[in-house]
Formats: structure tokens, sequence, C-alpha cells
């Protein structure tokens, strides 16, 4: 311990001001100081001063110069006591709050100064020591003090301390003795009174009581004595100059450290437990500070308070260490074993404090309340609130469980023990073992009564303990112990038929409240041992605070019981919504009930006021308070539960012998008897008082009487025969009816009367029928005939045989006939048998023993007398004893008897397995085949593995073996089973149920090997994903899904980028071949060094300016260019801005760091603006860029002359001559020939006229140019006039043509795509007759549109696509329009060029596309075929033909001339052709004569109704198509029907569908309605609602004999179908719809099950099957429950099976029951679910009466057995986390709502969810679940198409 100064609580003054008194509050809320100027100073807890007063003289005359020797504080902290030298002490009251007015509340004047004061702890009495040597005792209940011993030699009293526990007074006196006085209270202190304990060896001035008595004084020594005074160690400093003797001394709080003040220090000392003995820790060396003339430690030891010769008092800290706990506790270690525990935010605390003074090593606190502590031998059990701490005995190894429910006690489990300690008491209440330790299913009840009276001397005994335990010992086993008896005695042990969910004890323990699972609520009355059913359903349950009142809900009922000892008086009101709590304040009793959205209190006074009172009558009695219990019940009006409560009333009081209550009691009750009597009693009991004194109650005759009226006929007999009222005892039994005991009395007394007695006896037996004791009375008479007459008589046969057997009188052989007979008839058998064989008639006998199935009595006979009968006796009586259930003592029998099987059957019901394996060696295998399994079973229980697998074997049921070995953990043992004898589909089955194991275990290994060996190798990458075990996913999918590698590297990829592992998410990004991913991921994260590495090193330089450049933009101005220039990409990435067309970029960047490159960003962007037309704004751009000249060639090429003028002579005067050239040309090819010479010539360039005059033969211009500006050319012109101009160039264009080309191809090179593509656009065929340079020379006009010009692709390819048809090259002009998604345009060019294979393979399956296709191929085709191919189908019709034609021949002549529609030429097909088919031409459909048309539709149509011809009717379709399909329907074809409806189209299709579904529903055929239906459509209509509902009751209501998968799945198919088409419709009422989505998604469930079952499934299956649940009622309950209990059984959690199979025996008892209803079948089980309880019972069971027997059994085996829970498993929700039931889709207590998996059916939690869009629908699943089904059946459990697995 070190001491930390902290603060000076009282300054120094300028002398000396000696601190004569330092004390502090024990409840350290105040620190009292006082000085020689005899003023109190008074300081909080942290030595802030408070208040302060001036004590008061013992004589206000006199003078005031004394000083306080002493101060003290009270144990309450309200009063303080002082002692003054002027012979008083005053007690203060000081009270508890600072603004408390001090008053002086006792004093005790002296005759002699005092000199010293103590206040012991927990006494009301100050001590305090005189000059005179006396020590007095200041009782402040009578103001007098009480001398408690005198010094023999009258020595001054110079010290006085009490011991810690407040029970013993030391004294120091002048001469040095040290006595001690101990108060009368303690027993331990070695008699009374007072005893000199030692003599020190100088004045004790410093004297102090801790772990030992520590003395020391003016001789420099500290001496340690033990409570007996015997020296135990002494510390010397006479050899220390720095120490000047002790004048004060104070022990800390635990009595381990003390401390002694001398001269400007203090010493230190310490108790070692380790070596048993005192040490000195250290000195404190205060400088100035004289002499310590007082010291004071705060109660709970945190702080020191020293006082100086100047007045100085000064606070220190004494703590070991100090630390927070959780940030709202403090704990404070003021020593080892002593802890300060305080909360931070009340400011409450708690002193942990080891009694026995051992090292605190660990404390916890729960629930922010209470205290656990640990020492190395004990453990400390704390309480906050009430601040009581207990200290037991404790060993163990820190993995305890604590129950903090009760606020008295401590629950604490360990080792399989519950221990039970109660705050404030240092012992363990109890000790018991039970498993359950719901705080439901524990009750305990620990009190304290009230208090004894008060020993003299005030002290008080220790209050008596009321404890019960209430705790199970197994689930139907209720044990009650009282823990204030020796060994925890068992009050009772309750046993139920039923599993027990509730309990409680009431407030006093006299009554215990238990519920059941069937919610039966029951009642035990400990005192009287009995049980009572109060409500056969009750959901919400419990005791009144504070009283015995119980308070229940009974559905929509409100149950109150006000009395429970009448529990059949119970009050009941309704209510709505359901009770959840009760709550008890000030006397008012209010019911808390939820309805909902909002929370009601019932307040029961204002209700019932009459409850209210007799809620206080409970207190009442409960403190025996019965005038109080009077007072509060005679108000009241008498009803059926304040007549139980005067009836309770009656009985305690008769037991406590207030009589005069008792008869109060029965008054109130009308009970007119019990009054009167207890009258009588009242009156003797006066008349006895006045004779013989007292009460009169201890009266003889008194307690006689109440003895008769408790009907303790003993004890009455007993008080009035000890004073000889023997007369009057014989009465008492006569006017009982008691004439047995009467006679006793009187034989016993000898009485004269005793014979008269006996025959009033008799003749009142016979009087009153009681034949057999008047029998009983003749035979021990010895008049034999008249018993077995009587016993005849009185219908006691055997009593009669019995007297014939043991009399050796003969008797009439038909009087034995006659018992014979009797004995018969009432199934005596046995005795009879005894009886025949005492006559001798053996056979007789025999046969009446196994009538009797007395059979061993009947073997002994048969032994003697008939041994061929023995084996059958044997068998018969082994039979006999297995129906009993007695099958161990049947097992003997069978053996004996030969029967080896039933033998075996026996020793196994009764679990003698070892007999069964014993006796089935001997069978042959086909007779003990059944029973291998059920001993193997037995083998596996008891770990006898190798056993149990060789019965398993011997069983052929391997499979079962290898499942034992995998539950034991034994891998390598299950392997070596699975191989050896199972099949690969087993093994695969035991693989991978093993795997998901060892997933769950996280044994990662085993669970891969175990998948991969199963072939579930997704499962094991999906293990792996959800481990977050990467690398092991990938090694997986690369060695067995490389196909899939890809997607699995980005899946963790993305995963790792969302956790924040980038480096490793950008190796799966690069190892996915997706770095551009991962550069985007640095790009979100601006790691933009990242991103350009990953760039650069995947993505080349140009991947890296891309990222620079972004870099450098998110920078924004000098910092991206500096950026940019430091990375050597400024130049770069000005290109790609440029390139990409971000030229605001660019110039910023450019303006910014590379301002050289400035003009070519201008010429650029001008470039830009002029393919966008903007050629203003491209000409400022141009001339910014210093390029005047090709702002020039843009407007040449836009022919915009003026402004390319004006530039030219602006910026460019040499380019004033191309100007006009340009312009001349263009004036040239308009023809303009003259306008273009003058241009030419002002271009100075007369060759170009010439030459242009040349070309065009116009001989004479030439000339004249020649002469005027070329004279050298004028004889060349003349010649080719002469020649005829046949030496000209040819006009071929092909020099045109390549200097085109070489133009577009320079402008190419020049990066000028714009003009690069006008000019191979400008290439016609008229420039070349080579059609493959110019399809190539356009398809690179459209490939550099594609490329640079995107703007411009789509007009260019248009034109390129127009100038390739225009040569015939459709083909590569329709791949050009498909090039670029084109699709509409690439099949027109294709139909266009007559290549329709084409165009139709790019079509696929558009209808519209199709139907132009067949179009132009019609148009393409030749008129007279397709009417040659009519004209053969129609020969029936030509004499029709012929006459029309007749009449219409000159208008068809007129009308070919020209189509007046588009004014071509009709086709030249003859006119009787163009009549009969209506031809058409191929340029409109103008020439159909629609009423030729209309004939011959016509005839033909009657023609092929008349013949039925129902085929060739369909084929025509429209009303023909209809009629044929009732044709159809009429033959019953459906397959015709069918196939004709769905080629009229769906909604025929649906139609007949749906007349075929109605007829097989009519004819029960309901599997088949859903399978047409689901193949063939359904009909949205109203009038098949009906139809429908009925084939899903139909299909899924069938028995288990009669269902189908096949129909399931039909039905499946055709809901899914219906419920999309109602939802598409518009036209279906939202609940209609909604009612089918349930039937949809019960089919949807049941058939999944199917499929996941057959392919062995079993996990899957039975979520399915559970998922179905949701829809009981749809499908039958029973069945609903029955397949998914079976499922889980199967899947292996009984825990589940348990509870649904256990719903399905509900259910068949409900239905064995008339008007039985759901709702009467208890819900608890899923009372939080969203299974439904609300449906119809079913009217035929789904399974036969063996299935339910069968079931019946194995819920009886799951009920024995205690590892399974029986309860429904649950799941956390997500969003509160609550546990709620694991497939509810809405948690109970959020609400909270998840998609249901479509796999299973089961939540989808937001981190395992998956949406696939695979088949067009979105289908929400579990990732695993759907892995597992796409893996498994490779379709989609929705819409049945293939489907992939999604990682």
């Amino acid at each position: 311990m070190q001491l930390r100064y902290v603060r000076t609580v009282l300054p120094p003054s300028d002398g000396l001001s000696r601190v004569t008194a330092l004390c502090w509050a024990p409840n350290n809320s105040k620190l009292a100081a006082v000085t020689t100027d005899r003023v109190v100073y008074l300081f909080d807890d942290l030595g802030e001063r408070k208040d302060k007063f001036k004590t008061k003289p013992a004589d206000a005359a006199a003078a005031t110069s004394y000083v306080v020797r002493g101060m003290a504080f009270s144990p309450d902290s309200t009063k303080l006591a002082i002692a003054q030298s002027d012979n008083i002490v005053f007690v203060y009251r000081v009270g508890d709050a600072w603004s408390d007015k001090k008053s002086i509340c006792n004093k005790f004047l002296q005759s002699s100064p005092v000199t010293c004061l103590t206040w012991p702890r927990g006494r009301e009495d100050v001590v305090f020591g005189l000059a005179d040597g006396k020590v007095k005792l200041g009782m402040l209940k009578t103001n007098k003090p009480y001398t408690m011993y005198t010094h023999p030699e009258n020595s001054y009293v110079v010290a006085l301390v009490s011991a810690p526990n407040g029970l013993s007074v030391l004294s120091g006196h002048l001469d040095g003795s040290i006595y001690r006085f101990t108060f009368p209270a303690d027993e331990t202190a070695g008699g009374l009174g007072h005893l000199q304990l030692c003599t020190h060896s100088c004045v004790p001035y410093a004297l102090g009581w801790g772990h030992a008595i520590a003395a020391a004084g003016e001789d420099n020594r500290v001496v340690f004595y033990d409570t007996n005074g015997r020296e135990l160690q002494v510390f010397d400093y006479s050899g220390d100059d720095t120490v000047r003797g002790f004048c004060s001394c104070s022990f800390n709080p635990s009595g381990e450290t003390v401390i002694f003040g001398t001269y400007n220090k203090f010493l230190i000392f310490t108790y070692n437990t380790g070596r048993q003995a005192w040490e000195e820790l250290g000195a404190k060396q205060v400088d100035y500070f004289y002499n310590v003339s007082s010291l004071s430690w705060k109660p709970d030891g945190s702080k020191l308070c020293v006082g100086s010769m100047t007045g100085t008092v000064d606070m220190y800290d004494a703590c070991v260490r100090r630390h927070k706990y959780k940030g709202k506790f403090e704990f404070t270690y003021v020593s080892k074993s002593s802890v300060i525990v305080k909360e931070l935010k009340s400011g409450k605390r708690i002193v942990l404090k080891s009694l026995y003074g051992w090292e605190i090593a660990k404390i916890n606190i729960y629930k922010d309340r209470y205290l656990v502590a640990r020492t190395e031998h004990t453990m400390l059990l704390g309480d906050l609130e009430t601040c009581k701490l207990s200290e037991v005995e404790w060993h163990s190894d820190g993995t305890e469980k604590f129950i903090f429910d009760n606020e008295s006690v401590c629950i604490v489990y360990h080792a399989g023990e519950l221990t039970i300690v109660m705050y404030g008491r240092n012992a363990i209440l109890g000790v018991c073992r039970t498993e359950h330790l719901h705080p439901t299913l524990i009750s305990v009840v620990a009190q304290e009564t009230e208090a004894p009276a008060r020993a003299a001397g005030g002290l008080s005994g220790e209050k008596p303990l009321m404890a019960r335990f209430a705790y199970l010992i197994d689930l139907q086993t209720i044990r009650i112990s009282d823990l204030t008896s020796a060994n925890n005695a068992a009050l009772a042990t309750i046993n139920h038929d039923s599993r027990i969910d509730w309990m409680e004890l009431n407030h006093r323990g006299t009554h215990l409240l238990f519920r059941d699972k069937k919610r039966h609520l029951n009642l035990y009355d400990l005192q009287r041992q009995e049980r009572t059913t109060l409500l056969n359903y009750a959901g919400y349950v419990q005791w009144v605070p504070q009283s015995s009142v119980v308070v229940a809900q009974s559905r929509q009922n409100l149950c109150v019981w006000y009395s429970i000892n009448t529990p059949d008086r119970v009050s009941m009101f309704p209510i709505k919504g359901e009770l959840t709590d009760i709550e008890r304040v000030n006397n008012r009793t209010e019911v808390i009930v939820n309805e909902g959205i909002n929370t009601v209190s019932y307040a029961l006074d204002e209700q019932l006021i009459e409850a209210l009172t007799l809620i206080q009558f409970g207190a009442a009695m409960g403190e025996s308070n019965f005038e109080r219990a009077v007072r509060v019940l005679e108000p009241l009006e008498l009803t059926a539960e304040t007549e139980a409560q005067w009836m309770e009333l009656s009985q305690l009081a008769l037991a406590q012998n207030q009589v005069v209550i008792a008869e109060r009691c029965y008054a109130a009750l009308g009970d007119v008897a019990r009054t009167r009597f207890l009258h009588r009693v009242v009156k003797m009991a006066s008349r006895a008082a006045k004779e013989l004194g007292g009460n009169g109650y201890d009266a003889y005759n008194v307690r006689a009487q109440l003895a008769k009226l408790a009907k303790a006929w003993p004890a009455a007999e007993q008080l009035m025969l000890s004073h000889g009222k023997v007369d009057e005892t014989m009465s008492m039994y006569q006017e009982a009816h008691k004439w047995g005991d009467a006679i006793r009395v009187a034989e016993a007394a000898k009485h004269p009367d005793a014979e008269a007695l006996k025959q009033r006896y008799y003749k009142w037996l016979l009087e009153t029928g009681q034949e057999e004791t008047a029998g009983m009375v003749k035979e021990r008479e010895g008049d034999f005939l008249g018993a077995i007459s009587l016993y005849l008589k009185g219908g006691l046969p055997a009593r009669a045989a019995q007297v014939v057997m043991s009399s050796n009188a003969s008797f009439d052989p038909a009087l034995v006939d006659s018992i014979l007979t009797s004995l018969a008839k009432a199934g005596l058998f046995e005795r009879a048998g005894e009886l025949y064989e005492h006559l001798g008639r053996g056979a007789e006998a025999l046969q009446a023993y196994r009538r009797g199935h007395a059979y061993r009595k009947g073997i002994d006979l048969a032994r003697r007398e008939f041994p061929s009968e023995v084996i059958k006796i044997e068998e018969e009586w082994g039979d006999w004893l297995f129906s009993q259930k007695q099958m161990d003592a049947a097992i003997n029998h069978f053996i004996e008897a030969g029967r080896s099987t039933k033998a075996i059957e026996a020793a196994i019901q009764c679990r003698q397995f070892s007999k069964a394996a014993g006796i089935i060696d001997f069978l042959d295998h086909a007779a003990a085949l059944p029973y291998y399994k059920r001993i193997g079973k037995h083998y596996e229980e008891t770990r006898n593995h190798a056993e149990a697998e060789r019965y398993y074997i011997k069983a052929n049921m391997a499979i079962d073996a290898v499942d034992m070995y995998s539950r034991a953990g034994k891998w390598e043992a299950a392997q070596k089973v699975a191989r050896g004898y199972l099949s690969e589909t087993e093994q695969r089955a035991f693989y991978r149920k093993k795997a998901r194991e060892f997933e769950v275990s996280h044994k990662f290994k085993e669970a891969e090997r175990a998948y991969v060996q199963g072939e579930e190798v997704d499962q094991a990458i999906s293990m792996y994903k959800k481990a977050k075990m990467y690398d092991h996913m990938i090694r997986l999918v690369a060695s067995h899904r490389k196909d899939n590698l890809a997607a699995a590297h980005m899946l963790v990829a993305q995963q790792l980028e969302a956790e924040g592992n980038l480096r490793e998410a950008e190796k799966h990004y690069t190892d996915a071949k997706d770095w551009k991913a991962a550069v985007q991921m640095y790009r979100q994260n601006t790691m933009w060094e990242d991103a350009l590495r990953v760039a650069k090193v995947y993505g080349g330089v140009n991947a890296s300016k891309q990222v620079a450049y972004a870099w450098a933009i998110s920078l924004g101005g000098d910092e991206g260019a500096v950026l940019l220039k430091k990375l050597g990409l400024l130049d770069q990435a000005i290109d790609y801005a440029t390139e990409s067309g971000a030229f605001a970029q660019a110039f910023e960047l450019t303006r910014a760091g590379a301002k050289h490159k400035l003009p070519d960003v201008h010429l650029k962007y001008a470039m830009f603006l002029e393919d966008e037309g903007k050629f203003a704004e491209a000409e400022a751009e141009f001339i910014s860029a210093n390029k005047p000249k090709e702002a020039i060639e843009m407007y040449l090429h836009t022919m915009d002359w003026d402004a390319a003028m004006r530039i030219a002579e602006q910026y460019d005067p040499a380019a004033v001559s191309e100007v006009h050239v340009a312009q001349a040309r263009t004036a040239a090819e308009k023809k303009q020939f003259t306008s273009a010479e003058s241009l030419y010539l002002l271009a100075k360039r007369p060759e170009l006229a010439l030459k242009m005059f040349r070309e065009q033969r116009m001989w004479h211009d030439a000339l004249r140019i020649a002469e005027d500006y070329l004279p050298g050319k004028v004889g060349e012109i003349q010649m080719e006039m002469a020649s005829g101009g046949s030496a000209g160039p040819t006009v071929d264009g092909g020099a045109n043509a390549e200097a085109t080309i070489a133009k577009a191809r320079k402008h190419e090179a020049g990066n000028d795509y714009a003009r690069a593509i006008e000019a191979y656009l400008s290439l016609t065929p008229q420039d070349s007759q080579n059609h493959d340079s110019l399809e190539q020379c356009w398809m690179q006009a459209a490939n550099l549109a594609m490329n640079y010009q995107r703007h411009r692709m789509h007009d260019v390819i248009s034109s390129v696509s127009t100038k390739l048809c225009a040569i015939k090259r459709h083909q590569s002009a329709g791949e050009l329009h498909e090039s670029i998604d084109q699709i509409q345009d690439a099949i027109r060019v294709f139909c266009a060029g007559g290549l329709f294979d084409r165009a139709r393979q790019l079509a696929g399956n558009n209808p519209t596309f199709n139907a132009y296709i067949k179009e132009q191929v019609r148009n393409t085709a030749t008129p007279g075929v397709a009417a040659q191919h009519l004209l053969s189908l129609f020969s029936l019709l030509l004499c029709v033909v012929v006459a029309v034609v007749a009449t219409t021949q000159r208008s068809t002549r007129a009308s070919r001339s020209r189509c007046a529609t588009t004014q071509h030429l009709c086709c030249n097909a003859t006119p009787v052709v163009a009549v009969v088919v209506a031809v058409e031409c191929s340029c409109c459909r103008c020439c159909n004569n629609p009423t030729f048309n209309a004939s011959i539709k016509e005839q033909y149509s009657k023609h092929l109704v008349s013949n039925e011809a129902a085929d060739e009717m369909a084929a025509q379709g429209g009303s023909l198509g209809t009629q044929a399909l009732e044709m159809y329907v009429q033959r019953n074809d459906w397959e015709k029907v069918h196939e004709a409806a769905s080629a009229q189209g769906a909604d025929v299709a649906a139609l007949y569908a749906a007349k075929h579904a109605e007829r097989l529903f009519k004819s029960g055929e309901y599997g088949e309605a859903a399978n047409v239906l689901g193949k063939h459509g359904v009909v949205v209509a109203t009038s098949y609602i009906e139809l429908y509902r009925g084939i899903v009751h139909g299909v899924l209501g069938a028995a288990s004999h009669e269902r189908s998968a096949g129909a399931e799945a039909g039905l499946k198919s055709m809901m899914f179908r219906l419920v999309n088409a109602m939802a598409a419709s518009g036209s279906v009422q939202p609940n209609v719809i909604e009612e089918f989505r349930r039937m949809y998604l019960a089919a949807h469930y049941t058939s999944l099950a199917n499929t996941a079952q057959a392919a062995g499934l079993k996990d899957l299956s039975a979520m399915q099957k559970t998922a179905a649940l949701r829809y009981a009622g749809i499908i039958p309950a029973d069945r609903a429950f029955y397949e998914a209990g079976m499922a889980w059984r199967d899947a292996g959690r009984p825990s589940m099976a348990f509870v649904m199979l256990n719903r399905f025996l509900d259910l068949c008892d409900a239905m064995d029951e008339p008007d039985s209803s759901a709702a009467m079948i208890e819900n608890a089980d899923y009372a939080d679910t969203d299974i439904p309880f609300d449906f119809t019972i079913p009217q035929r069971p789904y399974v036969g009466d063996d299935k339910k027997e069968a079931v019946r059994d194995y819920i009886l085996e799951l009920s024995m057995d205690q590892a399974v829970e029986q309860v429904l498993s649950n799941r956390r929700c997500e969003a509160c986390g609550t546990e709620t039931y694991e497939a509810n889709l809405t948690c109970h207590g959020c609400r909270a709502t998840l998609d249901p998996c479509s796999v299973s059916g089961y939540p989808t939690a937001s981190y395992d969810k998956i949406v696939s869009t695979q088949n067009g629908f979105d289908v929400v699943a579990i990732r695993d679940h759907w892995n597992l089904w796409v893996t498994t059946f490779s379709s989609c459990p929705v819409t049945g198409g293939a489907a992939a697995p999604m990682y």
C-alpha cells in the first residue's frame, strides 16, 4: 500500500491548535474534525467543508476551558458523540442531510473528566472512559450511564477502542494495563464482564484493534497482541532518533493495515497472510507536521485523514490500486482482501471484503447490479441495490454459470450442480443436481421472517429464515426442497404426465404453480400434498407480488384466484389482447395488457375493490395478524371469495388456539354447529381460567374438545383417560360411531357395560349393513358358519374361503360350491384356486390359477400333478407379464417355454440387451434379422461401437453403422465401413452429410475431402467462400471448375474489395483477366499510384496514359499538369484528351504545363469543329493554330468561296490562287466553263483552263487560251484539232480514281479522317470499272467512320451500303449493317440481294422480321407457279370458276394495262389464272378479286363441313378450325384437340385445355387435369376459378396411398402458369391472386420436396416440407405436419421431428372427436411462428392407423430421450437480434420480413441472398441452397429451365 497525498482538508492555524479528534461516519458520507478551539468541522467524503458547529460546555456559566477528548459517529451515521474534559458527554443529532438542524439529543454528566470515547459497531450505546479509571456505557434510550467496570487502582483511562465486530471494547490505562470488556450477547468471549488482557511496557496512548491488538507509547515500541493478550510481535524503534513516541493509532477497516503516528511521520504496518506475520510496510515523512495527534480511516478503507498539533488535517488516498470496469464502475482496492465497488452513474457503492482475509483476485458485475468476486478459497456474491454481501467457500475452474433472476438469492451452476446462496448470509443454502437451468424451470423463495425478541443488552438475534427451492429432476418431475433443513430435505416430489415449461413458488413457499407444454395450469399445495388443475389452457400466469393471489390469462379471459386454498373459486373477466405483466405499487395492483398497438393497464382496485382488499388480507394472514384480518373481512359481503378467506382464517386461528377468532369466522360463514361448539369451548375455557388461572385453553377438557373438533381422537382419548374420564371417553366414541374404540376403552377399563356394549354394537352393525365387520366379530367368537354366512351376504367370498381353509372344521359341499361360485363371479380366481387345491380338486385349481394369472401357484401345482402343462403355463405367464409391461420378468418364462423370439422381444423392451444378444445367437439369421438393429442401437448408446457395428452389419444396415461412427467422431472407422458395405450412392450421401458436420465444426480440410469424395465440389467451394478462405476456394475451382475460374476470381476480388483488402483483390482481378476492374477499384479508393501501376503493367502505355489523364483531371489545373509532367506523360495525356474529344481538359493541361502543344490542340479542336459543322468556330481555332491553309481548305470543301478568299487574303495571300483554282474546278464540274476560265486566269493558272477545255473537247476555247496565254501549246492544240480529237485523253476516269484514292490516303495519314472519308465516298462506278477496288475504298470509309468519326458512323455506313447495293455487293452491305447492330437494315439488304437464308438466320425467332422476309420471298416468286398450285387444290370448283371467268374477262384485260396504285404493268399471267387465284403482281396487291376469293372459300368450307373432314378443317384455321376442334372434342380425341388448338394460338389452346381439365376433374382424375393445364396453358376467367381450386385440393388432399409425385409436379406447373397469367391480366381481384399465390407456393414446395427426397437431399427436403407448413389448410394439416416431422426424422433432427409429429398426433386425436376445431389444439409450440393454427380439421386421415402408431412409438421414444430438446429450432433476426423460429419469414419481435428462398422456402438473409435472372424471372434464393439444387438437377427450381451455380 502507498499513501498518496490528496489535499489538506483543514488548513493549519498560526499557532498550536491540536487536532484532538477525527472520525468518519460509518456510511462514508461525513468526516468530523475538532481542534482545541472546540469547533467541530464537518466535511463530505471528498474533503469539502460543508458545516461546522461549536460545542457547548457542561456549565454555560463556567469558563470555557474544556477540550474535546474524543468523538465518534453512531452506527447509523445520524448522531455524533463528543467527550469533553468538563465531565460530560454530549450526543448531537446531525441527521443525514447537511441541511438538517444540529441538536443535542443525549448528555451524560459525570463526576470526573471524560478522557476518551468509542461507539461500538452495531450498538445503540456509547462507551467512554474517565480520569478516575471508570469505563461507562451511555445508554441513549434511558439517557443514563452504566458503569461497565472500574480500574482497581482508579488508573486514568488514556485510550478506548472497540473490536471490529463491535462485541468487545479495550481500554488502556495510565499504569500500562489493558482491559477487555465483552458485551453479554457474545457467547464466545470466554464469559461475561471484563478482564485484564495484558500490561503494556508503557502508557498505551496509541491503542488499536484489527486483525490483532496493537499498542504503542513513549518507549518507541510497537507491540502486537492476540485477543488473549499473548504478545505476537514487537517492533522496537528506541534506537531511531526520528521516532519520538507514538501518540495515535488507527487500523484500516479490513484490520490488515495499521498506522501509528509519531513526530513528523507515521509508520505503516501490514499483515502478511502468507507468512502469518506483521511487517513494516514503510513510513510517510511529513516535515513540519509535528506530532500526529489524531488518525481516522474511512470506513471503506479508501482514505486516511491525519491531524497534527497545528490544526492541520490532511487527506491521503490509501488504495492499493484503482481501475474502471466497462466504463460504468470503479474498483478501488484498499487492501488485498477489501475492494470498494462504486457505480459511477449513481454513486452507489459496496465494500467487497473477504471475511477470511483472502486476497480478492477477480471481480465481475452482471446486469449492472450483481457482484461476483473470487478469492483462492472463497467466492463473494453481492447486490448493489441492497448492499448485501455473502462469502462462501468455493473451489472451481471458473466455468460457473450464474443465474440472477431472483433478487434474494444467487444460483450458481457448476459441474451439473446448482448451488444457492442468499445475499447477506455467509453460507450455502442448498445444493441440488439438475440439468434444467432455464429461469422458468427454477423457483426459489428465501426470506427472513419476523425477528425474535432482543436479547439483554440490546443485541438482536439473527432472524430465522424460510427458504424453499423447486426444480426439475427431469422434464416431468418436480422436486421441492426445504433449504433450511438438514441435507435440504424434500418437501414434495411431483410426477406429471406432460413436459413442464413453467413453475413458480408463492412468496411464502406454501404453494407451487406449474404449467406444462399443453398449457395446463396446475397448483400444488405443499401442506396438503395435493395437486389441483386450475386451467386447461393458460397463457400468461403469475403470482401477484408479495401475495398468494394468482392472475392468469386463458385465451380472452382474465382469471383471478383470491384464495388459493379454494382453487375452484375463480373470478373471470373478459379482456382484449395479451397479458404481459403485473405491477403492485403502493397498495395498487395493475394488470398490464398488450392490445397490439397500445398497452393498457387494468387497475384491480378500480374494477374490483374487493379484490385489492382480499390481497391486503393475504398480506395480513402472512403476518398472522388475526385481528387485522377480521377487520378487513367484516365489511365485505359474503361472496365465494370472502367465504374462502373466512374459512382459511378459521383454520389458521384454530391451529394457534385463537378460538374466539375461529368462532367469529364460523359465525360469518353461517356454520351454526361449529359456532355453538366453539362457543361452549370458550365458556369452558373461561371457567377453567377462573378455577386454574391462565387463559383456560391449557385445561385438559378444553384441549380435548378442540381435539374432537379437529377429529384428533387419540389425543382427545389420552387427555380424558389421563383424568379418569372413562364414561366420557366411551360416550365420545359412541357419538362418533366408533364402536370398536368404545369397546376397546371399556374392556381396557373393565367397565361393567362392556358386554352390553358389544351386543349393541353387533346389532348396530347388522342394522347398518356392515356384514364384514359383523362377520369378523363372529369369526373371533368361533362361529364359523355364521361368519361365512355374513361374509357371503356382504359380498366377501374371499373372507369366507379363508374361513374354510383356516379352520379345521368340515363344511357342507353345497356351501363350499356357493363360495367357489361367488369367488368366480367376483373374479377372485387365485383364492378360488387355493380353495380348490385345499379341497384336492387339482384340475379345477389349475384352471382357476390360470384364469386369475396366479401362474406361480399354477406351475407349482402343475409340476406336482400336471407336468405336461408346465411349458404352456410358462409361456402363458410370460405373455401375461409382457402385456403388463413386466418384460424383464417375462424373459425367463419365455426361455423356460422355449419361445426365443418372445424372450428376445421382452429383453429388448426392458433394455436387457445382453440377454437379448445371448439369446439371438442361437436363432437363424432370418428370424434374428428384425432384432439386430435394435441391439445395435443399444450398443451404440452404450458406446460399444464394435459390437454395434457387428449387429448393424448383420441387420444389413451398414449406413447406420457409418452414421454411428460419424456421430462418435471416428471418421476412419466410418470410412472403412462405408467402403466395405455401402453403394456408391450411399457413400456419396454419407460423405455429403459428414462434410456438412465437419464444416459446422470448422474442420475445413476434412470437410473438403468429404465433399470431394461425395462429388459435392461446389459445396466445398461454397464452404471456403463462406469461411473467407479464398485461396482454398480458388484452388478447388481451378482443379474442378476451370470454366468458372475467372468468375471465381472476380467474386473473390469483389469480396476482398468490399472488405478493404485491395492488394489481394488486385491479384484476383488480374488473375480474372480483368485488370481494368483493379484500376477502377484503386481509382474509387483514390489510390492513383496503384491504379497507374496496374494499368501500365497489364494495359500497356495507352492504358497508363488514360489513368494518368484521369488522375490529372481529378486533381485539376496546375496540380494535374505537374503530376503528368512528373510522370513524363503530359504530352500523351494531351493527345489522349484531344483524341477522346475532351478539349476543355486538353486546353487546361496545355496552358498549365505544355504551351508548345497549344497550336496542335487548337488544330485538332478546329478539325473536330469542322466535322461537327461548326465552321466559324473551326476557323477561329485554325487561325489560333496558325493554320490558315487548313481553314481555307475547310471552306473550299464546303464551297464557301467568300470565306476562303477572306482568310487567304488576310492570313495567306499565297493561297489566293488556290482558292480561285478550287472555285474554277467546281464551276467546270457544273459546266460553267466561262466562270471557270476567268477564275483560272485570276489564279494565273491558264494551263488549268487549257486542260479543262481539252478534256471537254472544246478545241476552239482551248486554242484561244493557248494563243492568249500559252503560245507554246498552240501547235499541239492545232494538231489535236486536226486529228479530230483522237489523240486526246480518254474519259474512263481511271487516272482520276487513282488520284482520289491517293488524296484520301494522304488525308488518312495526316489524321484528317473527315476529309479521307469524303474522298473515299466521292468515288463512283463512273470513276472506275474495278468494283473490288471501289468496294475496298468504301469499306475503308466505313471503318474510318466507325473508329474515328463515330458521330457520322450511321450516315457514312448508310451511304456506303447504298453504293455497295448499286454494284450488287449486297452481302458486304448487309454485313456492314450487321456489324453495327442495324439488324433491320441488314435484313432489308439481304432480301434485296436475294440472300434469304442469310436474312432468316439473322432474323431468328423475331416474328416481324420473319414476316418481312416471307413477304419479300413471295414478292419474288413467279405468280404462275403459285396459281398452278392453288388450281390443283381447288379443281373441284373449276366449273364455278369458268362461269365467273366468262363474265369478267373483259374487265380483267382492261385492268392489265397498268396498276392503278403503282402505274406498273401487271404480271403476265393469263386472265383465267389471275381470276382463280387472285394473283397479285410483284409491285402491289391491288389485283386481288375479293368476290372470287370469297366464293371459292365458301364453297370449299361447305364441302369440308359436310364431309366432317376435321383434319382439313383444322388446317384451314379460322371458323373451320373451331368447328374441327369441336369435332375432336365430341370424339374425345384430346391429343388432336390440343395439337389443333395450339396451332390456332395460345388462347385457344388454353381454352380447350380448361375444357379437358374440367372433364378430367369431374371424373376424379385431378392429377391428369393438373398436367393438362400445366402443359397447354390456363384461362384467366371467373368461370374456371372453382375448377382450379378443386384441382388444387384434389391433388394436395390425396391420402398417402393415393398421392402422385407426377400429379404434384403437374400442379406446380399449372399454378405457376395460372398465377403469372392472373397477375398479367389486370382483371383479377388482388385477394384472389393472393389466394392462388399461396396455393402455388404450397404445390411448389411440395413438388420440390418430392424431387429432393428422391435424390437423397434429406435436409433440403425437410426444409421444403417445413416451408409448406405455412400453407397448412391448403395442404391437409395432418399431411403437412406428418411429412415435415418424418422428413426431419430422416434428416437427423429429432427435436424438430418431435414438435411436428406431436402436432400430427394432436390433429389425429381431434379428427376422432366430433365438432372439433383447430382452435381447441394447444398452439404453444407454434405461438411465435408463421405456421397457421386456424385451419380446418381434415375429414379423412392422411395415413393409416399403423403409421399413426409408429409415430406414437417414436414420440414416446423421443420424450424419454434427455438429449432431445423437444422445441423448434431458432435463428437470430439480423434486424433486431431476437431469437425467432428458423423458418419464420417475419420476425415475431421486430416484424422484419425476409423473402422466402425459392429452393428451400427458408428466409433469405441479406448476406446469403442471390437473385437468378437466368430464365427471364427474378428467382430469389439462398446461395448454398441454390447451388445444391442446380448442381444436382441442373435446372431452375421455379421455371425448370437450365441453370448454373452462383457464387
